[in-house]
């Protein structure tokens, strides 16, 4: 029999999936105090953690203290796959007993489910996996409710989007608290073809040392300066602000699958979100933009500067349109000019 996960418990296990190359990065955010992760480990485009689900599915959400993750998963279920037995039936039994799905999806809810297929014995075929997914929900769904659950009008909207992951007949089935990728903070409503994922950008940033820049420069000495010369449509320049000024990325998104959950408790995520602001307007400020926190402790706007130069007027202006609509237009200056012309002011 397959075994479930107790989602009821103390500790829960997830896995923070991020941009290849970023995985100790996002491992370093998960134990910042912020978080307190418990039993980290790196895998294969992603960390695993575990956490309480009071401290970490709540009040110190994942999504809105990692900077460098793209999505955070909810195992619900693990086990190994029958290597004999057809793999849609072996999908299909793990799957029916591997969560209550009548507490997680009510009734009028909608679910999605995105499948991952490696290196198996009986199945290759990961639209073969979603489909037997959804037939073993929608067969306990119609047991215990007598209806069939809905589709979701919009695939990035249901309200419990589940990931399944195959991978040499080990089978692992999440509950994604995200939905929209969590790249996507929610500053942005157009994309420049081209555009850096913001998370890939924050976690480019760590790498740097711009954190540790920030944190350890004296109002009275040099500029603290971020200088992206060929700065596209701004992404490294706003994750760089925010990151300075330490606003959680989740705080710009206005809503997230784990709300419609039965699980969900309301009142201690609204803590969450309370504490995350109140700790923005802490800070001492000396330019108010857009409602948005200032800049650390004894750094002002002409000591930390960002800068930002492009060719391409087209990026510039979606750039500047960007930067505006973050709440950061007076602090990122852009230039419109050749890279090879451009000096770094003394």
């Amino acid at each position: 029999e397959y075994r479930r996960r107790d989602t009821s418990g103390h500790k829960l296990q997830y896995f923070a999936t991020c941009t290849p190359g970023l995985e100790q990065v996002v491992a370093q955010e998960l134990q910042s105090s912020q978080v307190q992760a418990m039993s980290v480990v790196v895998g294969h485009l992603g960390v695993h953690f575990k956490g309480k689900i009071t401290q970490m599915s709540l009040c110190n959400n994942p999504e809105m203290d990692t900077l460098s993750s793209t999505r955070v998963l909810l195992l619900l279920s693990e086990d190994e796959l029958d290597p004999y037995r057809p793999g849609g039936d072996s999908v299909y039994d793990f799957v029916r007993n591997a969560a209550p799905w009548a507490q997680l999806i009510p009734v009028g809810g909608t679910f999605l489910v995105k499948s991952h297929v490696w290196n198996c014995s009986q199945i290759s075929n990961s639209m073969l996996a979603s489909t037997r997914t959804k037939d073993a929900i929608c067969d306990a769904l119609r047991q215990e409710h007598r209806q069939k659950p809905r589709k979701p009008s919009i695939p990035e909207e249901a309200d419990v989007p589940l990931v399944l992951s195959l991978h040499r007949d080990r089978a692992l089935l999440y509950r994604d608290m995200t939905g929209v990728s969590l790249h996507k903070r929610g500053y942005r409503d157009a994309m420049h073809k081209a555009s850096l994922n913001e998370a890939t950008a924050a976690g480019v940033l760590q790498l740097s040392g711009w954190r540790e820049a920030v944190a350890s420069s004296a109002p009275k000495s040099s500029p603290v300066t971020l200088l992206d010369p060929m700065c596209g449509s701004g992404t490294l320049l706003i994750e760089a602000a925010l990151m300075a000024m330490q606003v959680a990325p989740g705080l710009y998104r206005s809503s997230w699958p784990f709300e419609s959950w039965p699980d969900f408790d309301p009142q201690e995520f609204a803590e969450c979100r309370r504490e995350a602001q109140e700790a923005e307007r802490e800070l001492p400020m000396h330019v108010r933009i857009m409602g948005l926190p200032q800049l650390p402790r004894g750094i002002d706007q002409e000591h930390l500067t960002r800068e930002g130069n492009d060719m391409h007027s087209g990026a510039l202006d979606l750039a500047s349109r960007d930067i505006r609509a973050a709440g950061l237009g007076d602090l990122i200056e852009l230039r419109q000019g050749d890279v090879a012309a451009l000096a770094p002011e003394e």
